[in-house]
């Protein structure tokens, strides 16, 4: 296939992916003013705190995720379906017996952590424990998903996947009006809905793939050891990625319960959200490209490292363009989205989770090209292992200074050292990657024109808290570093690939309406 057409397939994927973004988007800046509108500061916190631990145990799942959509990539790529049906089984087995271990972990030592060592009020302890148990059937239910989620993303049938994602949204919409409505204990009743929902499309996920793949063929406890071996090779270091990334999260949101109110965490949360939503407008994209770098991997296609330079650019551009803005104007964005009941730190907290998310975010394509390979021990050894630092770090750091936003400069710095670990490693892996060239080409064009940038609109914001003002400022903002990326950022083989590419969609939709 052309390198325009698997483009235009990227293109058509990554616009599903943007669809269901935009409307997801909108549902989760409502829903979450709603919720915690509903729920108040301290009970969002404790949702936060509380359905977060389970998290910590599921590690795991991460690291068999990728393991699920490179097999059925290089599967798919092959056009082998028995090697498809092979892994598929092997994963969904593996998944089944997981499922078990964590029911059995997070029914004694999860559970005993939550109402022995969190800082819990008395009177919200029965609450908690219903959020806890639901956050652990919630997790199974999404868990054994999994390997049909996989399926569709390494075949790019991405639309169903955004489609039935936008199904859900409409769900958590339903579950905001029923919460305001009923008067039983909120925060229970938050949860009791969600789990619902998670059921009702997870059942969807494995009825589509059954009905679309007819080939899909399951045997569970009845495949080859070698297979179960090779995927547990791969898993066993990705674990260690997958964990480091985790405790980046849920983990320093447990060290700040340890150290601070309920409210704290609620700030986190809100952080996060807001994190989550942004960080979309890069995993869309990853999203959709990286089927692309696993595929062309498997069948030794010459252009991969152009695909991983020019991803890397346009994720790190795509995130850069939605976070200045919001970088810019994040005071005056958070009191129009929750009003004047903005917790303490959700400013700072919000502002420093976006540029840690910058930071990561450039190198995410060299991530996936590893896992490819399924070379990743020392990748996940050595990123996994500076992450990891984080908790640590964190928890030596508050107990000498307590100031929350710690962790979060603390996940800055490593994430820089992951960044340049990441290069060094993948260089090792591929002789043709050079370092100095992805520096050249990628990191310092990126560093340099989004710095740029970012004085720039500093110094011409318009000082004005109106609504008219920031979005004034916003289209400002996304159309100057647009205009740095498509100019100085992106080379002349890109520029010339994004024309062709507008030029032929333009084509398709305007025959399409004659």
């Amino acid at each position: 296939m052309s390198n325009i057409a698997n483009s235009e397939r990227v293109v058509k994927n990554t616009l599903s992916l943007y669809l269901r973004m935009v409307f997801l988007t909108i549902v989760s800046l409502y829903t979450v003013r709603v919720v915690l509108h509903v729920l108040g500061a301290e009970d969002y916190g404790l949702n936060n705190v509380v359905g977060g631990i389970v998290s910590v145990m599921v590690f795991f799942t991460g690291a068999m995720t990728d393991a699920s959509q490179r097999y059925f990539s290089i599967g798919i790529a092959k056009k082998d379906w028995t090697e498809v049906n092979r892994f598929f089984s092997v994963n969904f087995t593996i998944y089944v017996v997981f499922a078990l271990i964590i029911v059995v972990l997070g029914e004694t030592l999860g559970l005993w952590f939550v109402m022995n060592k969190l800082t819990i009020p008395a009177h919200r302890m029965t609450a908690c424990i219903w959020v806890y148990q639901l956050s652990i059937l919630t997790f199974i239910i999404s868990m054994l998903n999994t390997p049909f989620q996989a399926l569709l993303v390494a075949n790019e049938q991405i639309s169903v996947y955004a489609y039935i994602s936008i199904s859900e949204g409409i769900f958590k919409l339903l579950i905001v009006y029923i919460l305001s409505i009923i008067n039983f204990d909120k925060l229970i009743s938050y949860r009791v809905l969600g789990s619902i929902v998670s059921i009702i499309h997870s059942l969807f996920y494995v009825l589509y793939s059954k009905y679309k793949y007819r080939e899909l063929k399951i045997r569970l406890f009845k495949n080859n050891k070698t297979d179960y071996k090779n995927v547990f090779s791969y898993v066993s270091w990705n674990i260690i990625g997958t964990l480091a990334t985790i405790c980046k999260g849920t983990g320093i949101n447990i060290v700040i319960n340890m150290f601070f109110n309920p409210t704290i965490n609620a700030a986190r949360g809100l952080s996060f959200s807001i994190k989550s939503v942004v960080l979309s407008f890069a995993q869309n994209f990853l999203k959709a490209v990286s089927p692309q770098i696993t595929k062309k991997y498997a069948t030794n296609d010459n252009n991969l490292l152009n695909l991983i330079y020019s991803s890397s650019k346009m994720a790190f551009s795509l995130l850069f363009i939605v976070v200045l803005p919001l970088i810019h104007n994040m005071r005056d964005i958070l009191v129009i989205w929750l009003g004047k009941s903005v917790p303490e730190y959700t400013v700072e907290f919000a502002v420093l989770a976006l540029i840690d998310t910058l930071v990561f975010t450039v190198t995410d394509p060299i991530g996936t090209a590893v896992c490819a390979t399924g070379n990743v021990k020392e990748f996940q050894i050595s990123t996994g292992f500076i992450s990891l630092l984080n908790i640590p770090l964190s928890y030596i750091g508050l107990c000498y200074i307590k100031n929350p936003c710690l962790p979060f400069y603390i996940s800055i710095l490593l994430s820089s050292a992951v960044l340049f670990v990441r290069i060094k490693v993948y260089s090792k892996i591929n002789n043709d990657f050079k370092i100095f060239n992805y520096l050249k080409n990628v990191v310092l064009p990126t560093i340099i024109n989004s710095t740029i940038v970012f004085v720039l609109t500093f110094y011409l914001k318009i000082e004005n808290t109106s609504i008219f003002t920031i979005c004034l400022n916003t289209l400002f903002e996304v159309f100057l570093s647009s205009f740095v990326i498509y100019t100085f950022v992106l080379n002349k083989y890109e520029r010339e690939l994004i024309k062709k590419i507008f030029i032929n969609f333009s084509n398709k939709i305007i025959k399409r309406n004659l």
